[in-house]
């Protein structure tokens, strides 16, 4: 029924089965930043497999949870939806970086480099990888904001 002077406005959903799909997604990235607890080295095997996850994730709440058709508003949820990029640009810079790292590492690994050559890129790839982690932590910790209020 509408009240006078106010238009009736649908209910704000997700797209079919997009909320079920965040769900499944944010719990595949914490029980990945679980593993990575025991082996952080982990993550440089699968570094590309983990950033499309954190794009996909990411590109899913912007569509279909703050889009035009979604269940949030980005308009009365700025704050959440700020927070959420934020972290996304962070995750993507830091992989960025991360990943030039690792393949330079890799490559030169191949190389007769001395020791203190190759400790210093493995120490820049240690440190990355460690900044990488805690992006995704933080994307987490903000995946999980905007799912307590959906």
């Amino acid at each position: 029924m509408e009240e006078r002077g106010r238009p009736h406005r649908p209910e704000r959903r997700a797209p079919e089965g997009s909320v079920e799909r965040l769900i499944l997604h944010h719990s595949i990235l914490i029980d990945l930043l679980h593993s990575l607890e025991d082996d952080p080295r982990l993550m440089d095997a699968s570094l590309e497999d983990v950033h499309e996850l954190a794009t996909l994730i990411c590109r899913i709440v912007k569509r279909n949870v703050f889009g035009p058709h979604g269940p949030l508003d980005p308009f009365s949820r700025r704050d959440i939806y700020d927070r959420l990029d934020c972290a996304r640009v962070d995750e993507s810079d830091v992989y960025e970086v991360y990943a030039e790292d690792l393949e330079r590492y890799q490559r030169r690994q191949r190389k007769d480099l001395g020791v203190a050559e190759l400790d210093s890129d493995k120490f820049a790839v240690v440190k990355r990888r460690r900044e990488y982690i805690c992006t995704l932590a933080a994307l987490q910790t903000q995946l999980s904001g905007v799912l307590d209020v959906l």
